[in-house]
């Protein structure tokens, strides 16, 4: 949908948190992300959606990832179609400078993904 002259910005507003809990290395996988010319080490819950980052920073202790959800196979053998767009946020561990631990994960419309510029239409 393009945009119209005088509403030429975009904006995907989450209003309520919808869920929120504690996870451990029991629950996690670890997922590689490069990150100007280093391999970081993500911590994310095992049945976070595949992702394929688009674009990231960071500031402090703090990585931020904006990618885009790839098809998936469920464990009924269906494909969850892709295409959405995803927003995490992830804290350094205190002990390894490489490795962070994803704190937000939420999902965003594919069209806030294109308006970004990280995604193609």
């Amino acid at each position: 949908m393009p945009a119209e002259p005088a509403k030429p910005y975009w904006i995907d507003e989450l209003r309520r948190k919808h869920e929120g809990y504690p996870y451990g290395h029991a629950d996690a996988c670890t997922v590689t992300v490069e990150h100007e010319g280093r391999s970081l080490r993500l911590l994310m819950p095992r049945y976070s959606p595949l992702t394929a980052v688009r674009a990231s920073a960071t500031s402090g202790d703090l990585l931020f990832l904006l990618g885009e959800q790839l098809d998936q196979e469920d464990e009924d053998g269906e494909i969850i179609e892709g295409g959405d767009g995803i927003v995490m946020v992830a804290r350094r561990h205190a002990d390894s400078k490489d490795t962070y631990s994803l704190l937000v994960c939420h999902a965003i419309f594919p069209r806030t993904l294109h308006s970004s510029g990280c995604r193609e239409a």
